[in-house]
């Protein structure tokens, strides 16, 4: 199943993010962009918005960005650490004789 891609301004109106706050994050290289248009505009998924909601949790816990920054260097986002931590499917049901 693909995303859905928008070029930033449109990405920017469609999910409510205050432009200052998005450019604070694609300088410190919180945000990349998925891919660029022909006339080299940047274009974001809707999996960028996921990765907002994380930046904006941290913000709230009262970190700087640039905190953010080095917490996303060294441990990465909580999806990757649950997508690792998943069970196996074997695991998920009692079995007996095993």
């Amino acid at each position: 199943m693909s995303k859905a891609v928008f070029p930033r301004d449109d990405f920017l109106v469609k999910f409510d993010i205050p432009e200052t706050d998005f450019r604070e994050w694609e300088k410190l290289r919180l945000l990349r962009p998925v891919g660029f248009s022909d006339d080299k505009a940047p274009l974001y998924s809707e999996d960028t918005v996921e990765r907002i909601n994380h930046i904006r949790k941290l913000s709230d816990l009262g970190y700087e960005n640039g905190d953010i920054q080095k917490i996303l260097k060294k441990v990465g986002l909580p999806k990757a650490i649950q997508e690792k931590a998943k069970p196996n499917e074997e695991d998920q049901y009692l079995t007996i004789g095993k």
